[in-house]
């Protein structure tokens, strides 16, 4: 499956949260697998060794793929191994937001 999203997520060691997308491109289109259960539906986004942009936070990352895999990863069989040994497009982040406490802290 493909999971579609504007960016992701990620924390750092330190907790700190930080959002990543990629420049000029309205979604990010995330490799994954989703199976059916008797008591639901799950999926799973896979992931990947962090590149430069995101080894500052974290040591993995989604598997981005780029607009075009996008087919492909759902409908050829043979280019699974191609595209899970690519190095993923470097990202943008950005932290903007307020650190906030349940406890005032």
């Amino acid at each position: 499956m493909v999971i579609l999203a504007t960016g992701f997520y990620e924390w750092n060691r330190d907790k700190q949260k930080y959002f990543f997308y990629r420049e000029g491109y309205p979604a990010l289109f995330m490799a994954g697998c989703y199976r059916k259960y008797e008591d639901g539906n799950r999926f799973v986004v896979l992931t990947t060794q962090a590149n430069a942009s995101m080894e500052p936070v974290h040591d993995r990352m989604p598997l981005i793929l780029d607009p075009g895999e996008a087919v492909d990863w759902l409908l050829e069989d043979g280019i699974c191994r191609e595209i899970l040994r690519k190095s993923p497009p470097l990202l943008e982040r950005r932290t903007d937001y307020e650190q906030l406490s349940l406890f005032g802290c």
